[in-house]
Formats: structure tokens, sequence, C-alpha cells
């Protein structure tokens, strides 16, 4: 077993292996590796050698579990993505330079965070991006972002009559989220609280 994962670290540059993961000969490789991993954290029986551990360390055994090492490698590309962007408001399908799918770990974050899979999510985990200032609720986020456009605009023209097709100079479409608005509003389904801040700043409905 460990020729066949010597032999697969030095095809592949790594040891990687899902735990599903079978050789072409037909051998679980993946599942093996799990196990070495499983014995060394006293998970179940078994004895690893201090030799057999510095011979799998040659090459690039990770003795983490899987998702742990997974989770890992994501956080550290996000946090590459924050000291380039200054945020972590990755797009969706955002993947970096090697290939890993960043926006969707966001995302997938976002969303196991309110379901049965918010284990994954330990507090240390959830303070790791809160302190990069992980945005959770998108559609809040997204309407803040609007709203502090549309008291910009305010301010400067002091009204809140912008062309349906206005954007502001950084980006925000806000004569289109305006009028999205102005439709929910017609149909009763804007919050109160989101009617009253408008109001303040002179909104035409």
């Amino acid at each position: 077993m460990y020729d066949l994962s010597r032999a697969y670290y030095i095809a592949h540059g790594d040891l990687n292996i899902p735990s599903t993961y079978v050789t072409p000969e037909g051998v679980k490789l993946g599942a093996w590796l799990n196990r070495q991993r499983q014995i060394r954290a006293g998970k179940v029986q078994g004895s690893l050698t201090p030799e057999q551990i510095r011979a799998l360390d040659a090459i690039g055994m990770s003795w983490l579990d899987l998702g742990e090492e997974r989770w890992n490698r994501n956080f550290r590309a996000l946090r590459a993505y924050f000291e380039q962007y200054g945020n972590i408001d990755v797009p969706q399908d955002y993947v970096t330079s090697d290939g890993l799918k960043l926006g969707r770990f966001v995302k997938n974050m976002r969303f196991h965070r309110d379901t049965k899979y918010r284990r994954c999510l330990t507090p240390e985990r959830l303070n790791m991006l809160d302190e990069m200032g992980m945005i959770w609720d998108v559609d809040a986020y997204r309407w803040e972002q609007n709203f502090r456009a549309a008291e910009a605009y305010y301010r400067e023209h002091g009204d809140l009559r912008p062309a349906k097709r206005y954007t502001t100079p950084d980006g925000v479409k806000l004569g289109t989220w305006l009028a999205y608005q102005r439709e929910k509003h017609s149909r009763g389904e804007l919050e109160a609280e989101k009617v009253t801040r408008l109001n303040a700043i002179d909104m035409a409905w």
C-alpha cells in the first residue's frame, strides 16, 4: 500500500486523495490512507511505527482529516483574496489561479451556517471568517450598499430622482435599484423599516 501511495505521490505531487479513490488496479488506496490518519489520531485500532510515519511524511502525507484539510486549503485562498481585494465578497463563479472554486466555498459556508451542516463551522472558523468581514446575508448587504449610494446621491442632488439607467461612478446601478424598490413597495413587499429609511431621503414612490 505504501508503494502505491508513493507512486501516486510521484505522479501527482501530493496525497490529497478522496477516501473513495480506487487505483486502476482496483485497490482502495483512499480508504487505506484515511485509515492511517484515523490510526494515528487514535480513532480506530491499529498502530504506526515512527518509521512508517516518517515514510508517509516523506511523500506528502497530510494527517489532518480530509474535510479539515480541504477547509484549510480554501481558507488560505480566501485570506489571499482578502489581502488582495480588502474584502471576501467573492463572486460565486470565482476560481483561483490554481483551480480552487473559492466562490463556491464562500457560498457553501453561508449555506452551512443555517443548516444541519453547521457543524463544519466551528466557533473558531466562524470567528476567522468574521474577522475578514464575512457577508452572511448577501441580500441585506447588497441593499445596504445600494442605500448608501442613494444617500450619497440625495446629499449631492437634493432629490432621489436619477434616470432609470443611472449608474454611480463606482458602478452601482442606482436607477435600476430604485425602480425595483418602487415595484416592491407597490406590491406591499417592501419592509416598513426600509420604506421609512427611503422616505427619509425623499424617495419618490
